[in-house]
């Protein structure tokens, strides 16, 4: 069942109000370059995608991406778009050159402009611990939707 909602603004805060906290139930396993390894948690495209995307409906809203070339190369677009023709846009970089890294990278771009557009959220979400530069690479905790590092 639908809830209408006037605007994308009145639909998003409806949103909001009842959207998913995504569990990262997917666990990836990283060698180093040393011979050792990490491992970290991660809430993949589909189960964010199998959570979100109904409650998104249900307050008229759609999320799409399309890739484009920008100014500064190629980009992730994504559009949050509301029933009234509201819309919402983002986009990222799309990084890498063999088609499997180019893929990973529009994945992951994915999840992320469909949390930037909307607010969804991980569970213990900690991308910020990133920016820690004293954290070894068998401490740090990555995020990638894909289980591959981030490049």
């Amino acid at each position: 069942m639908s809830t209408k909602h006037e605007n994308i603004a009145a639909a998003l805060a409806a949103f909001q109000g009842e959207m998913p906290t995504i569990p990262k139930s997917k666990t990836a396993k990283v060698p180093t370059k040393a011979g050792g390894s990490y491992q970290y948690s991660y809430a993949d495209l589909a189960d964010m995608t199998a959570l979100v995307m109904p409650v998104l409906a249900r307050h008229g809203l759609a999320f799409i991406t399309a890739p484009r070339v920008g100014e500064h190369g190629r980009e992730l677009v994504g559009t949050l778009l509301h029933e009234s023709g509201g819309t919402l846009e983002g986009a990222l970089p799309i990084g890498g050159n063999a088609p499997q890294e180019i893929g990973s990278a529009l994945t992951y771009m994915r999840r992320y402009l469909l949390g930037c557009l909307t607010g969804v959220v991980t569970d213990d979400d900690d991308d910020g611990s990133l920016a820690q530069a004293s954290a070894s690479p068998q401490t740090r905790q990555h995020r990638h939707p894909e289980g591959s590092p981030r490049r």
